[in-house]
């Protein structure tokens, strides 16, 4: 597996063909709190408590301390698999920090394959409302900490299991999540080659469609829920393509391109001509339906001529909204982020947590989404569509509801003809064919957060 196996380096001279299931590989961001680093993992260390601020210049210090000992942690078999027989398993994670990477004169990249990656989480603070580390087992210091997954191929079946043991070793540190932290999750190829045009463009479809439902897994209550804190914007309100359809394109943006893809499709020949002068539509979109193609968004997305034209197309314009939700912008290459990451698609919607159900439910929510862009998925993508299409209206009301939860506006008991949220949400995940094992604890945080709303 690309955990513990050394994948082939990307060639990206290599032409990508169709994108099969087993392409799929997806990488993992856990961010969250490291309430102090404990006496027991400071052998050899300077040990020194700090009840308040960190003296000028040794906070990198105590950080990088912090950082490698995250990774010696997760590398090593916990008592309680000593106890329960799994320490023998030959899947043990391997996990470096990136200072350590740095020291050694090489590159994240060469650790992509094979090893979990600690590193400082930019976006998370401690805040005063959050628990203090425990002076008497600690050096008193809160760090940000974000731990990124190796390449975890989608058809791998010892990728859960990986998952599952860091998850368990790093809650034996003194870990804490708050409303600044997030669980991102990135898609792409094994071998490294970005998606084909296609591809995107069918995932770019099915995310456009399904995000009200999806969003339902944020906590409407958290300071974090509109993305104050974490980028993740809602890619219906603050894309270029959102901006352009409610004609709200600020006049600094000097990308144009959400007005001009619309100006194509007002002006490219309607439903009922020939097939052949309907492109990528009648070739992939023409099993969904004419209520599909009456959607404007949707046809903007299959006008696009470029994977750059669709991250351009599916970005905001503002800085904070250049990483939405559905997060394109490595293929819009706007800034030197986007141009230097790998092609991958990122999922920046669930909020920060250490909960193996949710972390793991997430995962394999991400790859039926994902799944159903690939080769020999033509039908059921275009099933997809068209249940999704006909959801828009039930989607509408979540959204205007979930403004309502946020305000803790009274309840529309009584009024709605449209089933429950996570009714809604339970249903497209059967639709998808996830398993009720993986999205059941969802359907749990969506009923206690969201009530009846």
């Amino acid at each position: 597996m690309p955990s513990a196996v050394v994948v082939n380096p990307c060639d990206a001279s290599r032409p990508a063909g169709p994108d099969t299931v087993d392409d799929i590989c997806l990488g993992m961001e856990l961010k969250f709190l490291l309430l102090g680093l404990p006496r027991s993992e400071m052998a050899g260390l300077s040990y020194e408590h700090f009840a308040g601020d960190i003296p000028t210049g040794g906070r990198d210090v105590y950080q990088k301390q912090a950082y490698s000992a995250m990774a010696r942690v997760i590398e090593r078999v916990s008592s309680m698999e000593k106890l329960s027989g799994t320490s023998a398993s030959p899947i043990q994670p391997r996990a470096v920090s990136r200072n350590d990477i740095a020291d050694a004169g090489l590159k994240e990249r060469d650790y992509w394959p094979s090893h979990w990656i600690v590193k400082k989480a930019n976006s998370v603070e401690h805040t005063k409302e959050d628990p203090r580390p425990d002076l008497r087992r600690t050096n008193g210091i809160a760090v940000p900490v974000e731990v990124n997954s190796p390449k975890l191929a989608w058809r791998d079946l010892y990728a859960p299991l990986l998952v599952s043991k860091v998850l368990s070793r790093v809650k034996t540190m003194p870990t804490y999540v708050n409303h600044t932290c997030d669980v991102h999750v990135h898609v792409g190829r094994c071998d490294g080659v970005a998606f084909t045009l296609a591809t995107l463009k069918k995932l770019a479809t099915i995310f456009w469609l399904a995000e009200p439902v999806l969003r339902s897994v944020r906590n409407p209550h958290s300071p974090n829920f509109n993305n104050d804190y974490t980028w993740g914007f809602d890619q219906r309100r603050y894309s270029r393509l959102a901006l352009a359809l409610d004609k709200r394109s600020p006049p600094t943006d000097n990308v144009l391109i959400g007005e001009e893809i619309l100006m194509r499709v007002r002006s490219s020949p309607g439903v009922h001509v020939h097939r052949e002068e309907r492109g990528d539509w009648h070739k992939f979109m023409d099993g969904t339906g004419t209520a599909a193609f009456q959607n404007e968004a949707l046809r903007a997305i299959w006008q696009t001529a470029s994977a750059r034209e669709l991250g351009l197309l599916l970005s905001g314009t503002q800085r904070e909204h250049r990483r939405l939700g559905f997060n394109f912008s490595a293929f819009g290459g706007e800034d030197e982020r986007a141009r230097t990451n790998p092609r991958t698609v990122e999922f920046r919607i669930l909020e920060g947590t250490l909960q193996e159900d949710l972390v793991l439910g997430w995962l394999k929510i991400c790859g039926k989404l994902v799944e159903l862009a690939t080769k020999g998925r033509q039908a059921r993508f275009c099933d997809v569509v068209q249940y999704l299409v006909a959801k828009q209206p039930a989607y509408e009301e979540l959204r205007k509801n979930a403004e309502a939860a946020v305000f803790r506006q009274p309840e529309r008991q009584g009024r709605s003809k449209w089933p429950s949220r996570d009714a809604l949400f339970v249903d497209f995940m059967e639709t998808i064919d996830v398993d009720p094992a993986s999205y059941k604890p969802f359907q749990e945080k969506i009923r206690r957060e969201y009530g009846s709303v």
